[in-house]
């Protein structure tokens, strides 16, 4: 009775086990077959080769893509995410400003009480190129001052004030101040007037330009913060302010033409070593691809189930 009992037992379990078995192995086929598809993705990072035959299917098919698929990111980064016009809105927000500015008075703050200009330049850059910075300075500050004494009219003041002068003290001249005429003062400093309009004009800038390079060179060689102690912490600010936001707006437009941020990301993607590629795309597909490889074994269950009853 027992024996009887437990071969329809055993009968029933094989009967269950050959309907299971069909999904079963439909489940382990399309897991192994997904997780293998995934794995050969990035799997092997390098050419296999057997003498000098590359082996196929070596390397995965992202690293043996990975140029195509720098290109790829590089311009999707660059011409969608991240592009110049992004960039140069970053630069120019108040937030970033501010913090900019913040950083550059720290750093003043902070600065040897002996740093001066020309120390500073002198550890970024070449001597020579001080010189001629100082020079263009020099030159640029002679070129202002010069048109500056042309507008005033240096010689018409000095008329004026000569003529005041003489109408001053021509009571004091005695038998001088009555032989000498209005008249003649007037002919005598306007000669004066055009020779200092003439000099102004034509040797204004040779004149200027000895005195304006020494105040440049005591500039330069001056403590740093010796020149901007003088000013309100107010004011250092402002001007600071005041020249990044100059900076920013002559240099934004050269610095988007030689900014290719596409090229940026696509040469550093290609720099990257195939692990450390796997590693990124890993990190933000992980769950993704785990779910493909459990639909795998799903898809292979359920065709499984569908075959038995075919």
């Amino acid at each position: 009775m027992f024996s009887a009992l437990f071969e329809v037992i055993m009968e029933g379990f094989l009967q269950i086990l050959k309907i299971l078995s069909g999904p079963l192995i439909g489940a382990v086929i399309g897991y192994f077959t997904n997780y293998i598809a995934v794995k050969m993705l990035f799997r092997p990072h390098y050419p296999k080769k057997i003498g000098k035959c590359t082996l196929p299917f070596t390397p995965g098919i992202i690293p043996k893509r990975k140029p195509a698929l720098a290109k790829a990111i590089g311009k999707a980064v660059g011409e969608n995410l991240l592009t110049g016009e992004d960039i140069l809105s970053l630069f120019s927000s108040k937030e970033t400003e501010g913090k900019i500015v913040s950083l550059v008075l720290d750093g003043i703050a902070s600065a040897p009480d002996d740093l001066s200009l020309d120390t500073m330049f002198k550890e970024v850059v070449e001597e020579e190129k001080v010189v001629r910075s100082k020079e263009a300075l020099s030159d640029f500050l002679t070129e202002r001052v010069a048109s500056a004494a042309e507008e005033m009219n240096l010689g018409g003041i000095v008329r004026e004030k000569g003529k005041a002068l003489f109408e001053k003290k021509k009571a004091s001249l005695g038998m001088l101040g009555m032989f000498l005429s209005p008249a003649m003062i007037d002919n005598a400093l306007y000669s004066v007037e055009e020779e200092v309009n003439r000099t102004v004009s034509e040797e204004g800038k040779a004149l200027l330009y000895p005195a304006v390079s020494k105040e440049v060179d005591k500039l330069f060689a001056s403590p740093f913060k010796e020149s901007l102690g003088k000013l309100p912490s107010e004011q250092t600010e402002a001007i600071v302010r005041t020249l990044y936001r100059k900076l920013i707006e002559s240099q934004a437009p050269k610095l988007l033409s030689v900014l290719n941020v596409s090229s940026v990301v696509e040469d550093k993607v290609n720099a990257m070593d195939v692990k450390e590629l796997e590693k990124l795309c890993l990190s933000v597909m992980k769950k993704e691809l785990n779910a493909i490889v459990n639909l795998g074994a799903l898809i292979g269950f359920l065709l499984g189930i569908l075959n038995i009853f075919l």
